[in-house]
């Protein structure tokens, strides 16, 4: 089966660009990346969002995932969730960011949490911590202190658990395009 018959493409476009586009299918050798407002595959360029293996739009999920919201195994971006992230805001087992905050490690430019190891400019707190203020009074009353995020673990659940959407609508659509029997045009 090729790719063709294993993509979805909206009719219906915006500046020329489809609304949606999702491949289902191993892409045919050469073939380009999936292009859309609203992208899907094995590589995706989402105007507006895109997931699969590599994603990269505003807002991604995957593998690999680049973006202003970044969640995925390894993900980049202005506010990146993911197994190893790297972002102004970062969260995740293993991060790098201007705040990061990680289960394992996390290296910030001026703060880093991290259940490891964590460094940071500013403050750090970890079992192995290294900044201007480690483990001490200041440092916990900058991660006291008011701010957007109060328990990223919870954060962190609940963008995993939206982050399965398009997974979920990814399923369904190869299942809908295999049929009831799993095999190719249903028969």
């Amino acid at each position: 089966m090729g790719s063709a018959a294993g993509e979805y493409r909206s009719a219906r476009t915006l500046f020329g660009v489809p609304l949606v586009h999702v491949r289902y299918a191993t892409p045919d050798a050469g073939a380009p990346a999936v292009l859309a407002w609203f992208a899907g595959g094995d590589r995706a360029y989402g105007l507006i969002c895109a997931w699969g293996a590599v994603a990269i739009a505003p807002i991604s999920a995957g593998s690999v995932s680049v973006g202003l919201i970044a969640v995925g195994n390894v993900s980049v971006g202005l506010f990146s969730f993911g197994t190893v992230a790297v972002g102004g805001l970062a969260f995740g087992c293993a991060t790098i960011g201007v705040h990061a905050g990680a289960w394992l490690s996390a290296l910030g430019w001026n703060t880093a949490q991290g259940g490891g190891f964590s460094v940071a400019r500013i403050a750090a707190e970890g079992p192995v911590a290294f900044a201007g203020h480690a483990n001490d009074a200041a440092a916990r009353a900058i991660f006291e202190a008011p701010r957007l995020i109060q328990d990223p673990t919870s954060v962190l659940t609940a963008l995993s658990l939206v982050s399965i959407i398009p997974l979920i609508a990814y399923m369904l659509g190869v299942r809908k395009r295999l049929g009831p029997s799993g095999k190719a045009g249903g028969g």
